[in-house]
């Protein structure tokens, strides 16, 4: 199956259909509508949905919105039913059912005159008319401006109609809005229609079996929904929360079908097994995993007949776990020797139960299930065959008290408003609602009064809807499958966190956590529940009582530790899961527990299960030894856990930070180092700041500074939700690390003169400190970290955790400062460093070429390397020692574990490159190591009082052309060249030029002029300290020039318009010159030149000009983002700069505000 066309093709959908269902909206609407005349009923309809979605411009595009789906998802059915035959003739699709050009064949038939006798012979009233309009429509007798897609549309509603007996949950009833709303010009060549087809193969609709396919109905939905999921986690990083509109496309997600298997087969399988030991259905399912040595059968729920074997998936979505328990259950029943025709019946009646919040999703999962009941019986649809399934969507129902006292006199009870209003808030709480004692007992036997005729009929309906959504939720399940919603609290609204605060205290950091709570109320004792969740509840202290209460009260039969990437459809690492199936009791078996998080591709994972590796058989209570008893301790052995009983804590050798300081408002007081007066990085101004960062040990990563005036520390101190550092953390050396990334944790010497944040949280030690950094670092370490934490986010409480056992032996210590001090030069020789010195060792091949300079740099680095990989292996080697254990024999390194950057030419010479620029701004100088002018208001002067006679002269005026020709004699091109030739000799300068652009790729102009900005912009982090004035936004202006921040005065852009209008005068000299020549070729370079004249023109008039005037001022404190959008489009865009110029618009503590 082509997922990538499917996602396509409803991605599409979704937005023509939004789009056309709008206009039809908005036409119904006018005044004199032929929709209010020709279907007031349908109109009247309309109009209250409209209301009810809250009128005016945001009740109608809530409307369209969901008739949209609604349209989407009947032509989908109708295409799947096409695709299978199971409609005759095809509806949407031609008789040639993947020719998505051909006409649908219920319209061929049409103008041959041919109407099937089931959907239009038993027509009355406004019926009777419709073949007979269709026929004129076709024959020319009635006037149309679109005869074949008139009849066409007559055509499929009548089908709709029909359908609608079969499918009510996917075709209205006539008479509703929906008939109003279809989509106009559906026989259109890039039709929806026509899409549908194309992107719908009838072998993907098919299967391999010829049973239908309809997996493809849940990628759809997931597809479907992706635009609006993405809206809503965009409005969670801008912390707005999660209400009834916004769950269902956040919580939606389309499970593997290969985990889905392992769910069914060891919930609704394993039943049957343990309950019908002859039974030899389990030799077909690959996924499960056969009950242990000892495992007493009795003890777990006994079936005696398929009909007992009832199926739930409380959040059940499209329905894919439900559809698989269809197949599983299909095969129960025919090794019972039940009839093949009678089967799908049954199990649509007895054993499949699916509730969920989402219209859309609820649909679809009925249509799914009756499409297996079809595939199944090819008559199912006959009349006294068929049964609808039992999916219910839970929906909010709330009764006025006059209402109340009406149903208890219906139903001849005596409940009060609270127990009759349960579902008054059902589209947020949907299944986690759990209905009290007397409802659930009232939906066991629903009787109205006698008198019930003279109730309201609207208000019977709503009474009845509570009753049914209690009995699906108030029943007890032989089993429960579910993917159940993923959501934290952070993100939950204000009602969804109260209730599942009050009602699953336990679960309530996460939804799926209240899922697996609520789940467990809903098997019977004995019985299992299957789940796929995030794995965040093995291992994290939130969900301590959780794990404890299933490991004290349940038994778990097995677990996948899936990790990341088990979904296909999910590209980052954040969402972690696992799946598990759990016993509803008591037990001392042990648990089959898979490791797949080592794999990082669905696929593999699958493959990895299927070839039985990774697995442990243990019990959970052997973990008790470990603080907080995760669950991922599964893959110690008893020896392994027996090290937390008689080793050290971290806070044995001293103080562990608990406390980190918070600014609570970053933007304003956290800058990076270079964006800053270098002269201001003193103890009581800007302070360097550990905020974690990239995944890197033992050195590195501080490239932030903190304002650390005592005004900033007072708002850290007063401000509520701020906090700050205590004092006697302040300047102290110690370790750092990032609490959050997806490589693991690198840990790294905190040199003194350091604060730090919750991102780079730090541990200060009174003893053995580079000891302990190695430990942290090491191979046994990460493995521990692994059983007490295997997410993304390293806790505090982790490393406290952490057994350590200190070696006595004295090279160990050696071994860990050699490894700071080889990542602190590898750290230093970054641009970024706060100690870099520039490219020392530039100066040491005057009298060779590059070529073998650089070749030899790359060795050196790589003997860096090694050496810091035999240090790291001799370090695992004496702590594996020390723990009493053998290093493992499958031990190894990636790149990433050792502290030395692997480089290569490339990078090296844009680093050489890049260190030039800087010489010629004079931030650096080839005759004295380190910064020379780095802060605000620092002139050549300056510079000279550093450094009296350069051997190399920095730009005078502060403003380097960049230019894809040799328009002016200083641009950068040149004085690179001047550069190269002073600091490598002018001997081999021609061939240090060509290996230049040899490396690169392309001549040495040309990457200036198109990507040396943006490898510039890459290294600084989007803060860069050279801006790029640029007569368009993007790299590809006329006229370009350099500026660097730090020299920046309010007369600089004036300078730069002094080089713009020389160059624009340039240009049109050369323009008139080539327009008057006689040659095609010239007159066309002309005419190109005279376009760019008009480019630089208008870049002065209208932007660069009346910045001049404004002799713009700014304060470098105000950072790089304030201080480039004040320049407005003078400058080239930087997209996540200008992303945020709506927010730093309504900041008011810049010193120059961006309107200023």
């Amino acid at each position: 199956m082509n997922t990538n066309r499917l996602q396509g093709f409803a991605a599409e959908a979704r937005v023509e259909l939004i789009r056309a269902v709008r206009a039809k909206l908005d036409a119904a609407m006018e005044p004199d509508s032929a929709a209010r005349v020709d279907d007031p009923g349908a109109f009247a309809r309309l109009q209250e949905e409209i209301r009810g979605n809250g009128g005016g411009e945001q009740g109608r595009a809530r409307t369209a919105e969901r008739h949209a789906y609604r349209w989407f998802n009947r032509i989908v059915a109708l295409r799947y039913m096409d695709a299978n035959g199971f409609t005759s003739p095809h509806v949407v699709s031609g008789d040639d059912a993947d020719n998505p050009n051909a006409l649908p064949e219920v319209l061929s038939a049409a103008k041959r005159g041919e109407f099937d006798e089931d959907v239009f012979g038993s027509g009355v009233g406004a019926k009777t008319k419709v073949v007979p309009t269709i026929v004129a429509l076709l024959d020319g007798s009635k006037p149309s401006n679109d005869p074949q897609g008139d009849a066409y549309g007559l055509l499929l509603r009548a089908y709709c109609d029909y359908w609608h007996r079969f499918l009510p949950f996917m075709f209205d009833e006539a008479g509703a809005a929906d008939g109003i709303l279809m989509p106009a010009d559906l026989l259109a060549s890039d039709s929806i229609l026509r899409k549908a087809v194309t992107a719908m193969t009838v072998a993907d609709c098919v299967g391999d079996e010829d049973r239908g396919n309809v997996e493809i109905i849940g990628w759809l939905y997931q597809f479907y929904i992706a635009d609006r999921k993405d809206e809503v986690m965009a409005g969670f990083k801008k912390s707005k929360k999660a209400g009834a509109a916004e769950i269902p496309a956040a919580t939606q997600l389309f499970t593997p079908d290969w985990i889905v298997r392992y769910l069914v087969q060891n919930t609704v399988g394993r039943l049957w097994t343990q309950s019908h030991p002859e039974s030899q259905l389990w030799r077909n399912w690959e996924y499960y995993i056969a009950p242990q040595d000892g495992e007493a059968a009795e003890e777990t729920l006994h079936i005696d007949s398929p009909e007992e074997l009832t199926v739930c998936d409380p959040a059940c979505g499209s329905g894919h776990m439900l559809t698989y328990a269809f197949d599983l259950l299909y095969d129960i029943y025919d090794e019972g020797g039940y009839s093949a025709n009678e089967i799908p019946g049954l199990i649509l009646k007895h054993n499949l139960y699916g509730m969920e919040i989402d219209e859309r999703a609820a649909n679809l999962a009925a249509f799914a299930l009756t499409m297996k009941a079809r595939g199944r019986y090819r008559r199912f649809f006959r009349k006294g065959r068929q049964v609808q399934p039992n999916i219910q969507r839970i929906t909010p129902e709330h009764f006025t008290e006059a209402e109340v006292e009406e149903l208890n006199e219906l139903y001849d009870v005596t409940f009060d408003a609270d127990t009759w209003n349960t579902y008054q808030h059902a589209d947020v709480y949907g299944s986690l609602i759990q209905p009290d004692i007397e409802l659930a007992t009232l939906s066991d036997n629903v009787t109205h009064a006698e008198t019930s005729m003279l109730f309201d009929e609207h208000l019977i309906q709503r009474g009845d809807q509570v009753l049914t959504q209690t009995a699906y939720l108030a029943r007890k399940y032989a089993a429960v499958v579910a993917n159940p919603p993923y959501m934290g609290s952070s993100n939950m609204g204000a009602d969804l966190k109260k209730y599942v605060t009050d009602h699953y205290k336990d679960g309530k950091s996460d939804l799926f956590a209240a899922f697996i709570l609520r789940n467990l109320q809903l098997i019977r004792p004995n019985a299992l529940l299957g789940m796929i969740t995030m794995q965040s509840w093995m291992f994290e202290k939130s969900f301590e009582e959780l794990r404890a209460r299933i490991i004290r009260n349940m038994s778990i039969t097995s677990l996948m530790q899936l990790g990341i990437k088990a979904f296909e459809s999910i590209g980052n690492d954040v969402v972690q899961t696992c799946a598990f199936v759990v016993c509803n009791r008591q037990s001392l078996d042990s648990a089959v527990f898979i490791k797949l998080d080592g794999y990082k591709d669905s696929l593999l994972k699958k493959k990895a299960f299927l070839e039985g590796k990774k697995r442990v058989i243990t019990h959970p209570y052997l973990f008790d030894c470990i603080p907080g008893k995760p669950l991922t301790a599964y893959v110690a052995d008893e020896r392994i856990l027996s090290l937390w009983n008689h080793s050290k804590s971290i806070e044995d050798y001293g103080d562990f930070t608990g406390s980190q300081n918070i600014t609570a408002n970053n933007d304003c007081f956290v800058r990076f180092h270079w964006e800053i007066n270098s002269s201001d990085i003193a103890p009581k101004k800007w302070v360097p700041y550990a905020k974690g960062g990239d995944f890197r040990r033992y050195f590195g990563n501080i490239v932030n500074v903190v304002n650390w005036t005592p005004q900033a520390r007072r708002y850290y101190e007063e401000n509520p939700t701020s906090n700050l550092l205590g004092e006697r953390y302040w300047y102290k050396e110690g370790i750092t690390y990032s609490a959050v990334t997806s490589r693991g944790t690198g840990f790294r010497y905190l040199p003194e003169g350091c604060v730090f944040d919750k991102g780079g949280a730090s541990i200060t030690v009174e003893k053995n400190l580079f000891e302990l950094l190695s430990l942290l670092n090491s191979k046994l370490a990460e493995y521990f970290f692994h059983i007490l934490n295997p997410s993304i986010n390293l806790q505090v409480r982790d490393i406290k955790n952490l057994p350590i056992m200190i070696p006595s032996d004295s090279n160990l210590r050696n071994l860990s400062i050699d490894q700071v001090e080889i990542a602190k030069k590898d750290w230093n020789d970054l641009e970024i460093s706060l100690d870099y010195t520039g490219v020392q060792w530039i100066n040491l091949f005057k009298d060779e070429v590059m070529s073998s300079a650089v070749a030899r740099y790359l060795m050196s680095q790589e003997e860096k390397y090694d050496k810091a990989l035999r240090n790291m292996r001799s370090i695992d080697d004496i702590y594996y020692r020390e723990y009493g254990l053998s290093v493992p024999v499958s031990l190894t390194y990636e790149d990433r574990d050792i502290p030395v950057r692997r480089l290569s030419s490339l990078i090296v010479v844009k680093e050489i490159i890049s260190y030039a620029v800087g010489c010629l701004f004079g931030r650096y100088s080839l005759d004295k190591p380190g910064l020379i002018l780095a802060s605000q208001g620092e002139t050549l002067d300056d510079y000279h009082a550093q450094v009296p006679n350069p051997s190399f002269e920095p730009d005078a005026d502060n403003v380097i052309p960049v230019t894809d020709d040799e328009w002016f004699e200083d641009d950068i091109a040149a004085r690179f060249r001047d550069f190269l030739a002073v600091a490598c000799g002018e001997k081999h300068l021609s061939e240090n030029i060509a290996y230049i652009e040899q490396v690169l790729g392309k001549p040495l102009r040309k990457y200036f002029a198109t990507d040396f900005y943006d490898d510039h912009v890459r290294m600084y982090k989007n803060r860069p300290i050279y801006w790029m004035y640029s007569s368009r936004t993007d790299n590809k202006g006329a006229f370009k020039a350099l500026v660097y921040l730090h020299r920046y005065t309010p007369a600089t852009t004036n300078t730069v318009l002094k080089y713009l209008r020389e160059f624009s005068s340039k240009l049109t000299a050369q323009s008139e010159a080539l327009l008057a020549s006689s040659k095609v070729a010239e007159t066309r370079k002309g005419e190109k030149l005279r376009a760019s004249v008009k480019e630089c023109n208008d870049y002065e008039r209208d932007i660069l000009y009346p910045l001049a005037t404004r002799n713009l001022p700014i304060d470098l404190d105000d950072g790089v983002l304030v201080n480039y959008l004040r320049m407005g489009h003078a400058l080239r865009i930087i997209k996540p700069i200008e992303a945020k110029r709506k927010t730093v618009q309504s900041w008011t503590w810049p010193t120059h505000s961006l309107e200023s």
